[in-house]
């Protein structure tokens, strides 16, 4: 069976870019209050707003480490498209086309899964 699909390898200290819904957004921000309380951090309110602004790019997109967006994101599970647009930019250099064959990618059906 002929692979059509493109494998690569991505080390998850890269960068990805996601862009956020308005609830999203708010979840981020959540997110950088609770990191902030947890080492007594006290910061206002424009202190959190301008930290996520110098995340942000002119497109709208949020940078994180891949490990960090799933940090965050990740236990959102079957709801994650209530806060993210689900296609993600892997912003890297380093994206190395690889050879792997694996049942997800020889199979395009359980039938043929079962053979």
């Amino acid at each position: 069976m002929e692979n059509k699909y493109i494998n690569y390898k991505f080390n998850i200290n890269e960068f990805v870019k996601v862009r956020l819904t308005n609830k999203g957004v708010d979840f981020y921000k959540d997110y950088l209050r609770g990191v902030f309380n947890m080492i007594n951090l006290n910061m206002t309110e424009y202190q959190i707003v301008e930290l996520y602004k110098k995340n942000i790019d002119d497109d709208n997109y949020l940078s994180l480490q891949f490990w960090e967006f799933m940090q965050i994101f990740g236990k959102l599970g079957r709801v994650m498209d209530e806060y993210i647009e689900l296609d993600l930019i892997f912003n890297s250099k380093n994206l190395i086309p690889i050879q792997h064959r694996s049942i997800a990618v020889m199979c395009d059906n359980s039938v043929q899964f079962e053979k």
